[in-house]
């Protein structure tokens, strides 16, 4: 066994140790027995199912055979597999925002006996208005439901790049927007997208191994195509660039309805499901994009370790890349999921060493950010156990170490935020300036959400003013990056696209512990950066109908705080 080999297999190791015969369900429920993830039966879940019976798992390159029968061996792994899969096809989950905005605000209520009559009172009706927000908008995440699905659309060549447009492609003259963007989601390596696509062009493979390869074809073209806009000469090219986002987008959507998740586990079936994970995402659908996360991790157990260390030896560097990339997606999207809905993960414990998964490696700007995504994804593992603890309001020393090795763990993840950024292109590149504003959004926002866990945070007012000054630099940096898709016109779809990815993936939380500052003690110089952050999440909700329903929400927010100011006769000139 290689090195590669073994050092993956000791990152994944808990995958084959799992039991693939019976997925927990204490791996698919929260607390409160709730199911893991949303799925809606009637729509993407629900229309990828089949009655097709699980078989061994299949390489990517092994096509599929529709006339095998189901290996006895892996039988018993089938019908927990279809259990897990049940459970999630019948569970409802809230979108992301407005799930957690109810609960900090009712966390508040419940425990901060400092509140006045009014203060209570703005924090109930807050709560009662935040269901009758974030409605269905005109969009990606309902445009779906229009779509044609037409089984014989998948032999139709409008569903995938024509040769022409693969010799174009295949160009590795690009801007660094565009080699950053292939790179952040090389779940499909270059050359699995080239062999996938002339295999679609060819007509070489047939049944849902099609309609995995056209999502996998279609999601690697969107981001290149969004990596081009970059570099457009004119307006005209780049309204023809995002046209050409828009069909891909939508041939991925409509592909994404023929793939079966009882087909036989193979890297590309995860690919396709992650890459509609992201997808969903990018369009702003937490729901939709927790169902094909879920179902992906539950793709990706049953392949097991060995499975991804074989591949990830690969004497190709891109295609162990991107077999790396593909367990760091999973495990990046579970966790954040998780976090954001309070929800259990579906992937067992693991102990993921991100030097291993995703080395550091300057050359490839994307590795730098990926690998500090992997270990934000690990801390919120941790972030989100303590947040179900029952006993978190209870002074406990454990509770206490806890903190203290989650403290530890950021500042040397900060460490290595400062050593990355501070070299060119990381330093000098519009978009990748833009993407580590982004990691500091989100490493302040889970700094913010480590200083909550105190037990003490209610009756010390030092634990609690360290928790805000997090949520204030969260916020900051987040307004820092919507000034920054403002002043880069030449990157703007590029980058909004991104960031539209990060804030709605990552926790809200530092509005809310500001939100519930307001309402506290009246500062004015947070309610200004309420304000100046919810009016700049326009620029976004251009690029995302989501984040439009987002920046509604935090309206509304703002909106009951500004009346309560002024029920308190303090309006100073800022907040009126």
């Amino acid at each position: 066994m290689t090195r590669d080999v073994r050092q993956i297999s000791s990152v994944i190791t808990h995958l084959d140790d799992h039991d693939q015969g019976s997925v927990s369900p204490q791996l698919l429920q929260s607390d409160n027995g709730e199911i893991a993830t949303e799925p809606d039966t009637t729509d993407v879940l629900q229309l990828m199912m089949t009655s097709e019976e699980m078989t061994s798992p299949r390489r990517v390159d092994q096509p599929e055979n529709h006339n095998s029968t189901a290996d006895q061996g892996f039988a018993g792994r089938g019908n927990g597999y279809q259990a897990a899969l049940s459970e999630v096809r019948q569970a409802k989950s809230p979108i992301a925002a407005g799930f957690e905005a109810e609960t900090y605000l009712k966390k508040e209520l419940a425990t901060n006996h400092r509140l006045s009559a009014l203060e209570r009172e703005s924090l109930t009706v807050a709560i009662d208005m935040i269901p009758q927000i974030g409605g269905c908008r005109q969009g990606w995440n309902d445009g779906y439901e229009q779509l044609d699905f037409d089984r014989h659309a998948l032999d139709n060549s409008s569903m995938y790049p024509s040769a022409e447009t693969m010799c174009f492609l295949s160009n590795d003259s690009r801007t660094i927007a565009g080699v950053f963007h292939s790179e952040i989601v090389s779940l499909i390596s270059k050359s699995s997208f080239e062999r996938m696509a002339y295999a679609l062009i060819d007509r070489e493979v047939h049944g849902h191994t099609r309609a995995e390869y056209i999502v996998c074809v279609n999601f690697f073209t969107l981001t290149l195509v969004g990596g081009l806009e970059a570099g457009a000469s004119s307006n005209c090219i780049a309204k023809r660039l995002t046209s050409l986002q828009d069909r891909y987008r939508e041939n991925a959507f409509k592909a994404l309805h023929h793939i079966s998740v009882l087909s036989p586990p193979s890297l590309s079936l995860l690919q396709a499901l992650l890459a509609g994970a992201m997808l969903f995402q990018m369009a702003g659908n937490v729901e939709k994009c927790a169902q094909l996360t879920s179902t992906a991790c539950l793709v990706c157990m049953h392949l097991g370790g060995h499975y991804f260390a074989e591949l990830a030896s690969d004497e190709s560097r891109q295609e162990s890349l991107e077999v790396r990339h593909c367990l760091g997606h999973c495990y990046i999207m579970d966790k954040s999921l998780s976090l954001s809905l309070a929800k259990r993960s579906f992937l067992p414990e693991m102990q993921i060493d991100a030097s291993i998964l995703m080395p550091p490696v300057p050359e490839i700007p994307s590795t730098l950010i990926f690998n500090i995504y992997i270990e934000f994804a690990r801390i919120q593992d941790d972030v989100a156990r303590e947040m179900r603890d029952p006993t978190s309001g209870i002074e406990n020393p454990r509770r206490l170490r806890v903190i203290e090795d989650l403290r530890s763990r950021m500042e040397r993840v900060r460490f290595n935020i400062q050593n990355f950024r501070s070299r060119p292109p990381q330093s000098t590149d519009d978009l990748l300036r833009g993407e580590w504003m982004g990691i500091d959004f989100t490493y302040f926002g889970l700094m913010t959400a480590i200083s909550r866990l105190h037990f003490n945070f209610e009756s010390s007012k030092d634990v609690r003013e360290l928790c805000y000054e997090n949520a204030r630099r969260s916020l900051s940096s987040l307004r820092d990056m919507e000034l920054h898709a403002q002043q880069s016109r030449a990157i703007r779809n590029a980058y909004c696209l991104s960031a539209c990815w990060i804030i709605l993936l990552y926790p809200m939380c530092p509005f809310f512990a500001i939100l519930c500052n307001v309402v506290e003690s009246s500062c004015w110089h947070d309610l200004k950066l309420l304000e100046d952050v919810t009016e700049g999440l326009e620029i976004f909700a251009d690029f995302n109908a989501s984040v439009g329903d987002l920046r509604e929400l935090c309206q509304t927010l703002v909106s009951l705080c500004q009346t309560l100011q002024q029920d308190r006769n303090f309006v100073p000139a800022v907040a009126r």
